[in-house]
């Protein structure tokens, strides 16, 4: 697996927080975030400037670190439930072609 570099890591930080980044790419923007503290710290400083603001308006308190860190956790959570899925969503199709087949051996027979 191709490691991000600096700047890739940086373009995909808004992707990131827009939680649209792909679930294949979470794993590796997580692995260079924690890594490399200057890109940790531009994600802390968007993360704070988009997060910050909603908790400052609504004035609950706001601890970067484990908001951040709680973010990270539950896009990498995120992903495991889509690969699950798509697992799961394979083994039914086969189930599918299986009867389709027998049905339509069973026709031809």
């Amino acid at each position: 697996m191709k490691t991000l570099t600096c700047k890739e890591c940086e373009k995909l930080i808004p992707v990131f927080l827009d939680e649209k980044l792909r679930s294949k790419d979470i794993e590796r923007f997580k692995e260079h975030i924690e890594s490399c503290p200057a890109c940790k710290e531009e994600l802390a400083i968007e993360y704070l400037s988009s997060e910050g603001i909603v908790h400052l308006e609504s004035g609950t308190s706001f601890h970067l670190e484990n908001e951040l860190k709680g973010y990270m956790t539950r896009a990498l959570a995120a992903k495991k439930r889509t690969i699950r899925w798509r697992i799961g969503l394979i083994g039914y199709e086969a189930v599918a072609l299986l009867i389709i087949f027998g049905i339509f051996m069973y026709a031809a027979g």
